[in-house]
């Protein structure tokens, strides 16, 4: 079972952006984040990680030739980083939705993405209502019509009891 992080926006926030939001974090190594460093950082719209992470692997690359360390111990660092940011990639994921107004709301575990995001929506029904716009859907039985619909008479002109 994963371990996610949920990042969630209130729709008040601020009217210029987009109405509230919700983003489930997967807690662990992240692989496109260890493969593909600024790439996968600019994939994710991570503009100042994007820009961190250029300025490290440049960093990462000056230090062998300026302390004479051969190829292997070169490999050895640059692996290093890139599993520091594997596995850091989703708090910085986290920093930057942060900066952008989301709270982290809850933590939640499931088998993958959806049984996560069913679980919190479940745990927080507060939350599931603003996120549906404000409405309160049940899973009831369609009511009897009122009104007719396409020419059919409704229930009651038929004389049908209708359910209280």
């Amino acid at each position: 079972m994963a371990v996610y992080a949920v990042y969630y926006r209130s729709p008040g926030h601020d009217a210029a952006e987009r109405p509230g939001g919700m983003v489930l974090i997967k807690d662990g190594l992240c692989w496109p984040a260890f493969l593909f460093t600024v790439v996968w950082a600019l994939w994710n719209r991570l503009w100042w990680v994007a820009l961190g992470l250029v300025a490290a692997n440049g960093a990462v690359a000056l230090i062998p030739p300026a302390t004479g360390l051969d190829p292997a111990g070169q490999a050895v660092i640059s692996l290093g980083f890139m599993v520091m940011v594997g596995y850091g990639a989703a708090g910085l994921r986290g920093w930057s939705l942060e900066r952008r107004g989301y709270a982290l709301t809850d933590l939640v575990s499931g088998h993958g993405l959806e049984e996560a995001e069913r679980n919190f929506l479940i745990d927080r029904p507060d939350i599931t209502r603003t996120l549906l716009g404000g409405e309160k859907r049940d899973h009831q039985a369609p009511q009897p019509a009122t009104q007719s619909v396409l020419g059919a008479a409704p229930a009651a002109a038929r004389g049908a009891e209708t359910p209280p």
